[in-house]
């Protein structure tokens, strides 16, 4: 959160019951879970009345039961659930047709010493999404970064397919964090550098 002064946030279960304390407070919050991360902007202005339609007193986020489908960005205004656009799957690597149509193995991977749980079993792209396989999904996933060519990290959102990790872009290196372990995922096709000192194997 970016102001916590101006809010009170109390979490219960998978649920966030958010109250602001301050009158006119404007903030950013982050919600990250297991299988997704959100951002919301609030803005708290004294209300018309009980029928304000700028009041929002739950916002629910629904996703459709769609086995192998993928979400698209998900958001709530005002109480409203705005549901994602849907693609299908992932592409079939077990169809030889579908390996060959412009798929991108070429990843590399470091990572510190003791973060070997957090290394995808497999990492590829298609050109427009990124895909990490992970064994072991049922468990915490890491936090996902994009690195841009200055180096700088920012946190980007996933979508979970199976035991895929499914990120909505493609980069030339993301960073991967989970309490003290972080790993490196290095597009090779996109001639990023190398981290030094980190253990470098391909994928």
């Amino acid at each position: 959160m970016g102001d916590s002064t101006g809010w009170q946030l109390v979490p219960q279960g998978n649920r966030l019951f958010i109250k602001p304390v301050a009158d006119n407070a404007d903030t950013n919050v982050t919600i990250l879970t297991n299988r997704r991360v959100y951002y919301f902007e609030l803005h708290a202005e004294e209300a018309s009345g009980l029928d304000d339609p700028r009041l929002a007193y739950e916002v629910r986020l629904v996703y459709p039961s769609l086995e192998g489908s993928i979400g698209g960005n998900v958001s709530a205004v005002g109480g409203d659930v705005l549901f994602p656009s849907y693609q299908t799957d992932v592409p079939d690597l077990r169809n030889p047709d579908v390996a060959r149509k412009g798929l991108n193995f070429n990843y590399t991977v470091s990572h510190t010493p003791g973060s070997e749980d957090i290394v995808p079993l497999r990492v590829f792209d298609d050109g427009k999404f990124t895909y990490m396989q992970f064994s072991g999904v049922n468990g915490d996933l890491p936090s996902v970064f994009n690195v841009d060519a200055q180096g700088y990290e920012s946190l980007i959102n996933f979508r979970m397919v199976g035991d895929y990790v499914v990120i909505e872009r493609t980069s030339r290196a993301f960073t991967l964090r989970y309490g003290s372990s972080t790993a490196c995922i290095f597009n090779e096709k996109r001639a990023f550098p190398v981290v030094k000192g980190a253990e470098r194997r391909r994928k």
